[in-house]
């Protein structure tokens, strides 16, 4: 009883400690930074580039022929974080890794070029210069020539010679040449751990390095079109908007994308593809089926989609104003076309205007808290009258009482075809249909790494919808037990 009653104790504190940072820092109305402007007053251009260094920070890139500026954004909702970056020249390449910014400067002296690489420090959003390097005869052009990935390394492919990629090391100053053959190359990129270098030649042919094993290339049997952009480890998107699934022996093609904008602006969303296709709507592709299943509605024109850790952001345009909008949940809404027209027709004839049903995820989310199988029968639209079953979370069948997370929902149709769904009740982590104690515990033990959340269970713990589980999450439902 002692433990206990410390981790209570523990639990109030720790919510009456962030319920002041938040009061203190935070205004839970906004969701979008209104204005990227910069303190002096310049306002973006529209040649805007995002990085990430995928763990939930970005750096904003836009460049004019004599100027550039960089961002920070550490993935808050509410503003824009730390110091901007100012240069007097336009950028021609840059790339992050492992908490550093590699700007690529091309100088040309009478068509003899220079390559100036600039490296930075953005630690809590302050730059910090941590050297300069400069390589003779080299030509970076563009952000597909550039790559940076783990120790202090990175790559570019050189504009005067194609056949060679370099690898420098900005910590001993040391070169070394890639090639294949004489195969020239058309771009370069990393993956996200920065363990492998991948190319396309300008044959398409997707080669591989291993940066842990001394160079060994790979030349792996598929190869997608002159660029690609790395959305996972594992999963690649194209400039011809083609999805493609890399493994260490080949790259297969798993579905195409209606996207009217450029490959950058794609990224994933949980297990969501975000690509633009109008200036208003961003289609969500549910990855597993394939398929645009959901959208976003946005306010202006779309410049630029990335995504780092768990955050998600669109940079978007209305008039001369550039604005940040941060992606969440309770922006998918469903739709019922996909973007080639081709209808998406459910599993079965349900609907409901009370509650989300997600016909690919076989789910049924956004069911109110202390919801009964009356309540629930009574706000599904059944016009085929299907036969209607509920088992909850340990599998025992049931016909009255209150619904919880984990339940499980049957439609049986006169042919005996039974789809079950699996129902989520925000708030409800444990399965018992309501939010109670035993439920503040389970949260407290997942947020400090004691125990796990998966499936239904997880996205249940996310009551604010914003698409993560985390402190805010606890501070609602510790809220919503003492109110």
């Amino acid at each position: 009883m002692k433990a206990i009653f410390k981790r209570k104790n523990f639990i109030s504190f720790f919510i009456v400690v962030l319920s002041l940072s938040i009061f203190l820092f935070t205004d839970s109305s906004s969701e979008k930074v209104e204005s990227l402007v910069l303190t002096d007053g310049a306002v973006l251009s529209d040649n805007i580039e995002v990085l990430s260094d995928h763990d939930g920070n970005f750096l904003i890139l836009s460049s004019t022929e004599t100027t550039s500026h960089i961002i920070y954004f550490d993935g808050n909702t509410q503003t824009i974080s730390g110091s901007s970056l100012e240069l007097n020249y336009k950028i021609s390449a840059a790339a992050i890794f492992g908490g550093y910014l590699y700007i690529a400067k091309c100088v040309n002296n009478n068509s003899n070029y220079t390559t100036i690489i600039t490296k930075y420090s953005f630690y809590n959003g302050s730059f910090t210069f941590c050297g300069q390097y400069s390589l003779s005869s080299t030509k970076v052009e563009n952000f597909h020539s550039l790559a940076a990935t783990e120790n202090n390394f990175i790559f570019f492919i050189n504009e005067n010679n194609r056949n060679q990629i370099i690898a420098y090391n900005t910590l001993n100053d040391a070169t070394q040449t890639l090639t294949v053959g004489t195969k020239q190359f058309a771009s370069i990129s990393s993956n996200f751990s920065g363990t492998k270098l991948y190319t396309i030649t300008t044959d398409k042919t997707f080669v591989s390095f291993d940066l842990e094993n001394s160079f060994n290339q790979c030349s792996l049997s598929s190869s997608p079109d002159d660029h690609c952009s790395f959305l996972s480890d594992n999963l690649l998107i194209s400039s011809t908007n083609a999805v493609y699934n890399l493994d260490s022996t080949n790259v297969s093609n798993l579905f195409s994308i209606n996207n009217s904008g450029s490959y950058n602006s794609s990224c994933l969303f949980g297990d969501y593809l975000l690509g633009e296709v109008s200036d208003n709507t961003i289609y969500c592709y549910d990855i597993p089926s394939k398929t645009a299943t959901k959208k976003i509605t946005i306010d202006g024109t779309l410049l630029a989609l990335s995504t780092s850790g768990n955050v998600t952001i669109a940079i978007l345009k209305k008039d001369s104003n550039k604005s940040l909008q941060v992606i969440n949940t309770s922006d998918l809404t469903d739709i019922s076309t996909n973007p080639s027209g081709g209808n998406e027709e459910p599993a079965l004839n349900i609907s409901s205007t009370s509650y989300t049903i997600n016909f690919n995820s076989k789910t049924i989310s956004n069911v109110p808290l202390s919801t009964t199988i009356a309540v629930f029968k009574d706000n599904i639209e059944n016009p085929n009258n299907y036969s209607i079953s509920f088992t909850n979370y340990l599998g025992k069948s049931f016909s009255s009482g209150t619904l919880g997370t984990g339940s499980t929902v049957s439609f049986s149709n006169s042919s005996g075809d039974i789809t079950a769904f699996k129902i989520i009740i925000n708030g409800d982590i444990t399965g018992e249909g309501n939010e109670n104690s035993r439920d503040e515990d389970y949260m407290y033990n997942y947020l400090f790494g004691k125990t796990s959340l998966v499936d239904e269970y997880l996205t249940a713990a996310d009551i604010n919808g914003d698409g993560k589980v985390n402190t805010i999450d606890l501070l609602i439902m510790y809220k919503n037990l003492n109110s």
